[in-house]
């Protein structure tokens, strides 16, 4: 993650876990989850991606934490998209205001 980024500790746990409990965990085959990072345009996207089961649930605890954290500190610049992927899956995709550090080479 870029340094200068001003993002909340343990933002991805909550997400991590939900794509383990309810995408992969009720598969007897196992499964994959992904964490990805970008930075471009002033955004900066975090995301989530399992290959399990398609099942977004908004009221899960995590989920609702999430989003109350960056509403708190984000306003509407923060935002949390959960987009069901078609034959199995879930991404759970974080947009945060993103400045990068300027003594960090590119």
């Amino acid at each position: 993650m870029p340094r200068g980024v001003d993002r909340p500790p343990l933002l991805l746990l909550p997400l991590v876990e939900a794509a383990i409990r309810q995408g992969i965990e009720p598969h007897d085959r196992g499964g994959r989850v992904a964490l990805v990072a970008r930075g471009a345009a002033g955004l900066l996207e975090l995301t989530v991606t399992d290959d399990g089961a398609t099942r977004v649930v908004e009221s899960q605890g995590g989920i609702a934490a999430v989003r109350e954290r960056l509403a708190g500190l984000y306003g509407e610049r923060g935002r949390l998209d959960l987009i069901a992927i078609p034959g199995g899956g879930m991404t759970a995709r974080i947009e945060v205001p993103y400045e990068a550090d300027p003594r960090r080479p590119r």
